[in-house]
């Protein structure tokens, strides 16, 4: 994971308040609950709690900038935001938390599609929306969900009939890369760790292997590591007959 996504603060309105710290990753993972709401409230009605303004108001914004009315709600919903400025041609909406002076810029442009994003004052952010959510900062990106296309580095090998590559987590951070891909596989185990420790060996890697096998059912696991690369697959089969579930877990150093 990344670390934490710093925001600047406003100057403290109490005197020797101390320097703020940026958000911890799991209040933005909290703003992620919000995000629920705020799609929720585009297809359940934000005039419910939008009690300070009349009827009419809120039902003329729903119908010609249903993202800010959703973002108004958002921040309304919770004691501890304020909304600080809007630009509702632009669909975004500045919000400041009342506890620590933290600002940040929420962009609802894309709501409507599934996405919305927060951006910190340091230029940091993060997006939520189908392909999952990213988060970038001064540090790197890192991106979760979405189960894209795989994208395997030519250095890695993957099992021969391997079907459903989907890319669960990507990160560069900190000069090092990862990636964590899932797939199927119809192989029994013991052949699956045979075949796939030959091939990691063949990248020059130092590899070893273990596997549990009862019944054609078990895991199999191949690890390799060397030259600032690690290589981690690890399979499970749940039947005999089934084909193995596999997630490969690779990590590189990077420039």
């Amino acid at each position: 994971m990344p670390g934490p996504l710093r925001v600047r603060a406003s100057a403290g309105k109490e005197k020797g308040m101390s320097e703020r710290k940026g958000l911890h990753p799991l209040a933005w993972v909290g703003i992620g609950c919000g995000v629920i709401i705020l799609i929720a409230l585009l297809g359940f009605g934000a005039c419910t709690i939008l009690v300070a303004k009349t009827a009419s108001d809120i039902a003329e914004e729903m119908e010609n900038n249903p993202e800010i009315t959703a973002a108004r709600a958002f921040v309304f919903a919770n004691p501890e935001l304020e909304m600080v400025s809007v630009d509702e041609e632009a669909k975004t909406v500045t919000i400041r938390n009342t506890t620590t002076g933290e600002e940040m810029t929420v962009d609802a442009s894309k709501l409507a599609d599934g996405e919305i994003s927060f951006q910190g004052e340091g230029g940091e952010s993060l997006t939520f929306g189908q392909g999952g959510m990213t988060a970038k900062t001064d540090e790197g990106e890192f991106k979760i969900g979405g189960g894209g296309e795989a994208e395997v580095p030519e250095w890695a090998p993957v099992p021969d009939g391997a079907k459903d590559l989907m890319q669960m987590m990507s990160s560069v951070q900190n000069g090092e890369k990862s990636t964590m891909i899932t797939f199927t596989v119809a192989t029994e185990l013991e052949a699956l760790a045979d075949a796939m420790e030959a091939k990691v060996k063949e990248t020059g890697l130092t590899t070893h292997r273990s596997v549990s096998n009862f019944g054609g059912m078990g895991q199999a696991s191949v690890v390799g590591e060397g030259d600032g690369k690690v290589y981690k697959l690890s399979c499970m089969k749940e039947s005999a007959e089934g084909p193995a579930q596999c997630t490969l877990t690779l990590s590189e150093k990077v420039q």
